[in-house]
This record gives structure tokens, C-alpha cells and sequence, in this order.
């Protein structure tokens, strides 16, 4: 009885707390989190622990104070120590910074990366190819079988394409013996298109604990050019 009013203290102090960032905040995934959050509560301390420490790369951002420092895959000089300067994620970049013909050869850094080189605290966020490309499915179960946080999916212009990749990711978390739901996703927005079907990726899966806007490639969409002043992202800042 005495466990029981314990849980019930700590489900109402987290759930109040998560209340009043949910109010002073306004972010797209902060409801999801409130959601897991409060139904990891049931499952015992444990789980509610490991759902509070996934929860602040949503509350981190909120608090100003959040930073990824981004890396090309595919060279092990440069994602072997990131951490030194302390940030607060590191996304290991397998699209852009990655030549064509090298995608195998990053799949393979990536891999031995998130096995074997130590973090700290950093989360380990991987950019996967593009979902028109022949290389994002294999970039999913690679990840996952690494063991990374979660997956940023680039080019986000609807909930199908968060679905898609959450699909694959289910598969691979069975393949290698995770639990089920042990790997976010984050949708980068880079179009016109997907701005204006922001609402619906934001309601696409509770493993989305956000999007983020990607303002090279929106501009480039929008066929003009970066002023400087970020007017012309105003727009999909008003619309998400």
C-alpha cells in the first residue's frame, strides 16, 4: 500500500511538471512525451526512469540549452571523440555529408561507432538517406542494431513517411532483441510541402518527439535565397 501511494506521488509531481513545461512551451512533440511519460508510470519505476532520461532531449530544447554537434558517418576521425566538447547530441550524418559510392563504407564506421565508442551522455542521433534513396532501409536496421537513440528522417512531407520508417524500425527491433519503442524519431522538414503538413507528421507516432525545420533546404525549395534575417522562414515558423 505504502509502494502504492509512493507511485501515485511521483505520477502526479511528473505529470504536473510535465504540465506546466506543456503550458510555458510551445513545441510540437511535448504532448507525445506527457503521453509516454505518463503511461511508462505503470510499468514500475524502472521504466518510468528510462522514460523520464529519453523525455529531456524534448525538454532540453525547450530550456534553450540544446545542441547537436553534426558528423559525417563515414569518417572515424571525426566521430570518434565529439564528445570532448560536450554536447548535447551527436548526429552521426549518413545523407548529405556521404558520397554515393561510400554508403556501404559509412554503414560499417557508423556501426562500430555506436558500439564501441563511449558518448557519455550524448544522445546518438543517426540522419538516415532519404526514403527515395535505395540506402535508408539498410541505414534503419544498421542504427538500430548500433544501438542509437533515435532517427532523424530528412525530406519529412507527410505522417506515410514517419510511418514508413517506424515500420522498419519495429522490424529491426526485432531482429536484434530490442524492446519494442527503444528508438525515437525526429522528421526534419526541408519543403514547402511539408510544412504544410506539419499537424498531420506531428501526429504521425508517439516515437516522434519532434521535427525540425532544415532552412538551407526550405529556402532552396521555395526557389529563393537567405536574407539573413530568417523572414523567409516566417512563414513555416507560423504554420508549425
Amino acid at each position: 500500500m505504502a509502494e502504492s501511494n509512493k507511485m501515485q506521488a511521483v505520477k502526479n509531481i511528473f505529470i504536473g511538471a510535465m504540465r506546466v513545461i506543456s503550458l510555458s512551451f510551445l513545441f510540437a512533440g511535448i504532448n507525445v512525451a506527457y503521453q509516454r511519460i505518463y503511461q511508462a508510470l505503470d510499468g514500475g519505476m524502472e521504466s518510468l526512469v528510462i522514460s523520464l532520461l529519453r523525455q529531456l532531449v524534448i525538454i532540453l530544447p525547450l530550456a534553450g540549452i540544446f545542441s547537436i554537434f553534426v558528423r559525417n558517418a563515414q569518417k572515424p576521425g571525426l566521430i570518434k571523440d565529439p564528445y570532448i566538447y560536450k554536447p548535447d547530441s551527436i548526429m552521426l550524418d549518413m545523407e548529405d555529408a556521404v558520397a554515393e559510392n561510400q554508403k556501404d563504407a559509412a554503414r560499417f564506421s557508423l556501426y562500430h561507432a555506436l558500439k564501441t565508442i563511449n558518448y557519455r551522455v550524448c544522445e546518438r542521433v543517426v540522419r538516415i538517406n532519404g526514403l527515395d534513396s535505395p540506402y535508408w532501409k539498410e541505414d534503419i536496421r544498421c542504427s538500430v542494431a548500433g544501438g542509437c537513440d533515435s532517427i532523424r528522417i530528412p525530406k519529412t512531407e507527410s505522417a506515410q513517411d514517419v510511418q514508413l520508417v517506424e515500420r522498419e524500425i519495429i522490424s529491426a527491433e526485432k531482429e536484434f532483441g530490442l524492446p519494442e519503442g527503444s528508438v525515437l524519431i525526429m522528421a526534419a522538414v526541408e519543403s514547402a510541402r511539408g510544412v504544410m503538413k506539419a499537424l498531420d507528421i506531428c501526429e504521425s507516432s508517439e516515437r516522434l518527439f519532434g521535427i525540425a525545420l532544415s532552412g538551407g533546404d526550405y529556402t532552396k525549395d521555395l526557389q529563393t535565397h537567405i536574407t539573413g534575417t530568417g523572414i523567409e522562414l516566417m512563414g513555416a515558423r507560423q504554420n508549425g
